[in-house]
């Protein structure tokens, strides 16, 4: 038992390393697309169109209805 048990553990490290690896890759995939598509819309879309803000969007003409959701199951005390 004492044979193969530092073997067994060297076995899950690896699988332990590759797998933070792998989530590492994924991580650092989204920030790069995520600093890609900032920078490209600064340089592009952001010249020639002002950002939108909720503030400068023109008021509806009619307002319209609004839908609230109250889950079921939980009881006031």
């Amino acid at each position: 038992m004492s044979d193969w048990l530092p073997a067994v553990a060297a076995e899950l490290a690896l699988f332990a390393a590759v797998g933070f690896f792998l989530f590492a890759l994924d991580d650092l995939l989204v920030d790069l697309l995520y600093f890609t598509r900032r920078s490209w819309r600064s340089l592009t879309v952001y010249r020639a169109h002002p950002r939108a803000f909720a503030e400068r969007l023109p008021a509806p003409a009619a307002p319209g209805w609004t839908a609230v959701f109250i889950p079921r199951g939980t009881k006031a005390r």
